[in-house]
């Protein structure tokens, strides 16, 4: 073989090899899917649920000021929270703030965690009224050692809890490999006339989806 001969060889080698890396490259950036990705929504979807009860619902079961149990453990005596918080009773499915995170963290990103959850139900944010006015407003928990409390006061409800059609869920763009985004048709409980459908965003960390919005 010339030496002509010897450099085509090696050029048509190197094209080769660079076209096998842009294709490899591509098939990084590839979005999932629906079907590799299914499994992991139904269950973020559903864990969410529950959580989402507790963040902006109906919460966790609480020892109301006035209840009798309340007077006799005297667990509000001399307490400057009482009739701002109660303390969230034995029966609550988390009894800290530690395990409200670690129930969360299953289910949400970190970035949405710290940015929009977790102000919302343990630091506290600045919010503005109708009028425009702005103020403060509480976390929803706090913890102070012995109990973890539930603010009392104006909370935030989340909607009516929405079915998903999780069989008719897909992959939508923009989606890639590190970003997602998810359309599932869903209706309110008990009103199947009234479907919509609803987008999800999902983000992959440490290997991992994690939901990056809110499920209703």
């Amino acid at each position: 073989m010339n030496t002509f001969s010897k450099r085509l060889s090696r050029l048509v080698l190197l094209l080769l090899a660079a076209a096998m890396l842009l294709a490899l490259a591509s098939c990084s950036r590839r979005a999932p899917s629906t079907g590799e990705i299914y499994d992991r929504v139904v269950e973020l979807v559903e864990n969410a649920h529950a959580l989402n009860t507790v963040f902006y619902g109906a919460g966790l079961p609480v020892h109301e000021t006035d209840s009798e149990y309340a007077e006799i453990m005297q667990i509000y005596r001399d307490d400057p929270q009482k009739g701002i918080y109660e303390a969230v009773s034995e029966r609550a499915m988390f009894h800290s703030e530690l395990q409200i995170r670690a129930a969360a963290e299953k289910v949400y990103s970190k970035a949405y965690l710290e940015q929009v959850i977790y102000p919302a139900i343990f630091t506290g944010y600045a919010i503005s009224d109708a009028s425009g006015k702005p103020y403060f407003a509480n976390g929803r928990y706090f913890e102070d050692g012995e109990w973890i409390y539930q603010y009392t006061g104006e909370k935030v409800t989340a909607s009516v809890h929405l079915i998903y059609c999780f069989a008719e869920m897909k992959v939508v763009k923009p989606s890639s490999d590190k970003l997602c985004f998810v359309e599932i048709p869903c209706y309110p409980a008990g009103r199947p006339e009234e479907v919509r459908v609803r987008r999800l965003t999902l983000v992959l960390q440490d290997g991992e989806w994690y939901l990056d919005s809110f499920t209703g």
